[in-house]
């Protein structure tokens, strides 16, 4: 009796052995499925990323050559027009007037300036380096000396933030101004970085007609810059009042 009552313990003991086992076999695995299903999910979350990166910078890239194309034709191509008109009207002239010398002259010096404005715009790997702020300097300047809309940029000294999120950051910031002044006709844009407690609040605003945020066609645009803020780490958040104007904060660590 007592012989069996030590088979039917060995028994016992072997059973809840071999669930143990089979309890850490599966525990395991299920361990080295999730690890692999997150190095699956991270990795593809870095290829959704650089796709995105690469993406905003084709898009400024984009955009900067059409601005180039806009200067060029209605800007630079006016005043050197207007420059060699007066220029062949001074040569008909048999004494050459100082002063519509001095003018042509002056129109020329303009056309150097704008050039040379121009070119900070192409140059756009030198302008990403230098970071947001210059960046955005860059498209205060272009946007104020074409007389588009008034800018108003505040921005601490320097703002710490990864060059890649920085490109996203500039090409919503983009997005937000082609939006300013295509359908909102706006007249002021106000730009705003705050710092606190190595938070960054990107605050873009502008005093335009507004719209509402359950509009479908707004809403398109609206998931666009939200899947981008999703994709750097940052909230996104968007106040419009009709005939006030719309905001957009970003929020990123």
């Amino acid at each position: 009796m007592e012989q069996k009552g030590i088979q039917l313990l060995i028994v016992l003991v072997s059973i809840a052995f071999f669930f143990l086992v089979t309890f850490f076999i599966g525990l395991v695995s299920y361990l080295e499925r999730k690890k692999m299903q997150f190095s699956l999910e991270k990795e593809r979350d870095k290829l959704q990323f650089q796709e995105q990166l690469l993406l905003a910078e084709a898009e400024i890239t984009e955009q900067n050559l059409k601005n180039v194309g806009w200067e060029l034709h209605d800007n630079i191509g006016q005043l050197l027009s207007i420059a060699s008109m007066e220029l062949g009207m001074l040569m008909q002239h048999e004494r050459v007037n100082k002063d519509e010398l001095a003018e042509i002259t002056a129109l020329v010096k303009k056309s150097i300036v704008e050039v040379r404005s121009l070119s900070k715009t192409l140059n756009t790997d030198v302008i990403q380096s230098l970071g947001l702020i210059a960046m955005i300097d860059v498209e205060r300047d272009r946007l104020e000396r074409l007389g588009l809309i008034q800018v108003e940029f505040k921005h601490p000294e320097k703002v710490e933030i990864e060059q890649k999120n920085e490109v996203i950051i500039f090409r919503m910031i983009q997005e937000f101004i082609n939006n300013s002044l295509k359908h909102a006709e706006a007249s002021i844009l106000r730009i705003e970085i705050t710092e606190m407690d190595d938070q960054y609040s990107i605050i873009v605003a502008d005093n335009g007609k507004g719209f509402s945020l359950h509009d479908e066609i707004r809403g398109t645009g609206l998931i666009n810059l939200e899947k981008r803020a999703t994709l750097i780490g940052a909230d996104i958040t968007f106040h419009s009042v009709l005939g006030v104007g719309t905001e957009m904060t970003i929020s990123i660590g």
